[in-house]
């Protein structure tokens, strides 16, 4: 009796462990740099530079809005098979899984306004905006009925349910920015901004007194679902920037995001399977805690003008996942008992995760055809961050490619944007996993669950409106020659000591 209650008190530890399921970031934020291929930090020239670079809102003249709207879909499978199966011909007793929770939304909210009384040189905004980030995932879960029986068969039709049920997790950053110009063609800028979050999270858990080696092998009786419904308190960072102009048609951009610690506390429950009901256990307390770190974020780009009407952008991106290198729940006065024996309280735990950096390079550019329409195309490559050996569907994250393009459509000082980023399907049959249970034995490893083949790929669907008011007007486009150094001044307006429409003469 003892074991067990050991065995079912320990299960909530590897709970924490489902609040890597919006780990990993998927395409980028802002639909201009989007389109681009997410290479934005040397252009920066719209209101989401509070994220990519701040020092580049100093370019905006006038008050600018932007109100964009980003549709992301994930399509992860999962079809689960014993350790070591054939991986030229895999075969298995489960049935595949995919992401059911449909498109996430992602929206980008941003004003500013730049101080002519200052001679141009001071910005300041403010923006609303989530990581781009698939923030929820929900895959087959098999529920428990008034005895805490399965209503199906967990081995076949949610084979993934120690490693994976579902997420639903919210972060937004509140930006306040300034932007200063002490140049012309020198400019900076700071993003102070707070975090928010929300975390509901599930999975189950083994509380069996043995290591299957098969998934035949698992007593589904022994299961029990642990849930977090956790709100995060309010967290500071900041992301600072630097944009200079060492020739009128190259920009060079750099940025940097620290480390972003979140605290969430909230609510977390056990949801008891039929061997522990059958015991008579009980949970006291509903309270938990979990920390985790989001990454160090460092960028640098190029951008080049060969004529006036086409732009070419290159990005750098580093990200620093190791991070979150462990989570940390920490209940709060949660015990549980069975029958009449003394209630064990749960203590905090730490879970290690094997998340290492990722990078990313980023190619973009757009076109303007004449003064209505400006076409948008990109691609980018990012590494993973996670080893082959800890990859699983709740935080999945191969090595992967975007592609990207779209268009705007300007209407006097109004533009729309709309267009779409693709992720082509990666399949991967992984037979050295090292993903294991969440074992209710925190003295003995669970058992292996992420040997099989994972498919993933997706797309994002991203449109936007920007204004600008109060600036000098939109200057007409023009022929590369004219656009070229060296071409002569225009005339100079008439004075009183000069006749009309003609220039002073030197000395005079």
């Amino acid at each position: 009796m003892r074991r067990a209650c050991r065995l079912l008190v320990s299960s909530v530890w590897l709970s924490a462990s489902v609040a890597s399921a919006a780990g990993f970031y998927f395409g980028e934020a802002g639909t201009k740099a989007l389109l681009q291929g997410g290479a934005f930090v040397a252009q920066a020239d719209d209101m989401s530079a509070a994220m990519h670079n701040p020092a580049g809102l100093a370019q905006l003249r006038g008050f600018h809005f932007l109100a964009d709207v980003q549709l992301m879909n994930h399509a992860v499978t999962f079809w689960r098979m014993d350790p070591g199966f054939d991986v030229n011909n895999p075969q298995s007793p489960a049935n595949p899984v995919s992401n059911q929770g449909g498109i996430f939304i992602s929206p980008f909210f941003g004003a500013g306004y730049n101080f002519s009384e200052f001679g141009n040189k001071l910005t300041v905004g403010w923006a609303l905006y989530g990581p781009p980030s698939v923030g929820r995932y929900i895959f087959p879960e098999v529920g428990f009925d008034d005895e805490g029986k399965y209503t199906g068969n967990p081995r076949k039709l949610s084979p993934q349910r120690y490693s994976f049920l579902s997420n639903d997790i919210k972060i937004l950053f509140h930006t306040i920015s300034i932007a200063y110009a002490p140049h012309p063609k020198v400019m900076f800028g700071v993003s102070l901004q707070v975090v928010s979050s929300t975390f509901k999270l599930s999975r189950a858990l083994y509380s069996g007194l043995s290591e299957p080696k098969r998934q035949g092998d698992e007593s589904p009786a022994f299961d029990s679902v642990v849930g977090l419904n956790l709100v995060g308190q309010p967290g500071f960072t900041l992301v600072a920037g630097a944009l200079v102009k060492p020739l009128h048609n190259l920009s060079i951009g750099l940025s940097l995001r620290p480390q972003v610690p979140i605290k969430a506390a909230g609510k977390l429950s056990i949801a008891l399977g039929e061997a522990a009901r059958a015991l008579n256990t009980t949970v006291s307390g509903d309270e938990a805690e979990l920390a985790l770190t989001l990454p160090l974020e460092f960028k640098a780009g190029v951008r080049w003008q060969p004529t006036r009407h086409l732009g070419i952008n290159a990005d750098f991106v580093y990200q620093g996942w190791q991070s979150v290198s462990e989570l940390t729940l920490t209940p709060k006065e949660v015990s549980i008992s069975i029958g009449a024996a003394k209630p064990q309280t749960i203590g905090a735990v730490r879970i290690p995760k094997n998340w290492g950096y990722s990078l990313s390079g980023r190619l973009g550019a757009s076109y303007d055809f004449g003064e209505w329409v400006t076409l948008h195309a990109g691609t980018f490559y990012e590494t993973a961050a996670s080893k082959d050996a800890y990859q699983s569907i709740e935080f999945l994250h191969f090595d992967r490619i975007f592609v990207t393009g779209g268009v705007t459509v300007h209407v006097g000082p109004v533009d729309i944007l709309a267009g779409i980023s693709v992720t082509p399907a990666i399949t991967k049959n992984i037979a050295d996993s090292e993903v294991r249970a969440g074992n209710t034995d925190s003295s003995v490893p669970g058992h292996l669950v992420g040997m099989g083949q994972y498919t993933s790929g997706g797309f994002s669907i991203a449109t936007g409106i920007r204004g600008h008011f109060g600036g000098p007007p939109k200057p007409a486009p023009t022929s590369p020659v004219e656009s070229q150094e060296g071409t002569p001044p225009p005339p100079l307006p008439p004075t009183s000591d000069t006749p009309s429409g003609h220039p002073s003469a030197p000395g005079a």
